[in-house]
């Protein structure tokens, strides 16, 4: 996968985060200190309904 990995402004310096990207129409989240470990894949509507119940708490 080529896509470009963010992490949250809010991990501070260590990064030590969780990691989102898009691809191929899908977001997918990964753990920042293992990046070759499992991917967590949600749906665009999916990711939406996510980050509009984090941003509610």
């Amino acid at each position: 996968m080529d896509s470009e990995w963010r992490t949250s402004s809010h991990s501070g310096a260590a990064g030590e985060c969780v990691e989102a990207c898009a691809a191929d129409g899908r977001a997918l989240m990964r753990d920042s200190r293992n990046p070759d470990g499992a991917l967590l894949d949600f749906s665009v509507g999916a990711w939406r309904a996510l980050l509009a119940e984090a941003h509610r708490l």
